[in-house]
């Protein structure tokens, strides 16, 4: 073969490529986005996320104007999500809600970032920074949006990141009481009683709180938080014992009568320490 049929050959082959790729490139499996995004969901709903994942993409890469590529963006961040990525959906998620501000899904990419966070929470003993990023974008939602299955389950999970928030405030204040830190204490139990009263760690919190007082010879502040708990806590484990420690202390058998909620008592009775503590510190769119 001469050199002139070597290139005519190579020019034919390239030629053929070329149409091959852009056949491709327009239309990758022919039938249009809509079926594309049928097969990737076909994947996505069998738990085959990570191929379901890359169809999604293609809907998204070779039909950018179809409504099918918008639905394949949320789609791809709930694969990275039942992938357990969460980090990778959450920034998916964010983009999504930045290109799209007033999408109808947005109170769901909204859940869907609570979510994140909320399943990256550890223990209550480790770092809570994904509980409170977990209790920001729960709270957000609630309070923008009207309700919805989203914000229900959204009130439901602002209690548990509050109460895992109140229970990390609660073991650093034991800590610093075991050593003798009554002061590192004071501030960590008063940020429950005052800031948590939803959870039930209130009355261990305000017992906690009396004691340190005492270590600390503010017996006016110590009587106040046990007589707090015998108030607004009668049936509570911490009740009995508050009441005995007034009793041995003050000669005060019976607790006084209930001054109301917490949040309507002088807050001064448990501010001043603080002030002078520095601190440390499913499956969706079928």
């Amino acid at each position: 073969m001469d050199f002139k049929s070597l290139l005519s050959s190579a020019l034919i082959a390239s030629l053929i490529l070329a149409g091959c790729s852009g056949k491709r490139k327009n239309e990758p499996f022919g039938g249009g986005p809509d079926r594309l995004y049928s097969k990737a969901l076909s994947h996505f709903n069998r738990g085959k996320y990570q191929f379901a994942m890359e169809v999604f993409q293609d809907v998204k890469n070779y039909y950018p104007e179809s409504p099918f590529a918008t639905r394949a963006e949320i789609k791809i961040a709930d694969a990275h999500f039942f992938l357990a990525e969460y980090e990778e959906a959450i920034v998916v998620y964010e983009e999504f809600r930045k290109l799209h501000p007033y999408h109808e899904d947005i109170p769901y990419i909204l859940f869907q970032i609570g979510q994140s966070y909320y399943k990256q929470i550890p223990s209550p003993d480790r770092d809570p920074t994904p509980a409170r990023k977990a209790l920001s974008n729960f709270r957000y939602l609630v309070e923008n949006y009207p309700p919805s299955i989203f914000t229900d389950a959204a009130q439901e999970k602002i209690l548990i990141c509050r109460r895992n928030l109140a229970e990390h405030e609660f073991l650093i204040g034991r800590f610093y009481y075991k050593k003798g830190n009554y002061r590192g204490a004071v501030a960590r139990f008063e940020e429950i009683v005052m800031n948590y009263q939803d959870t039930e760690l209130v009355p261990q919190a305000l017992f906690h709180l009396g004691k340190s007082f005492l270590n600390l010879s503010l017996d006016d502040k110590a009587r106040a938080a046990f007589l707090e708990i015998t108030r607004q806590y009668p049936d509570s484990e911490y009740s009995s014992k508050a009441k005995g420690i007034l009793n041995s202390r003050w000669n005060e058998k019976d607790a006084a009568p209930a001054l109301g909620p917490l949040s309507k008592i002088d807050q001064g009775t448990y501010g001043a320490v603080k002030a002078s503590e520095s601190l440390d510190s499913e499956k969706y769119h079928a």
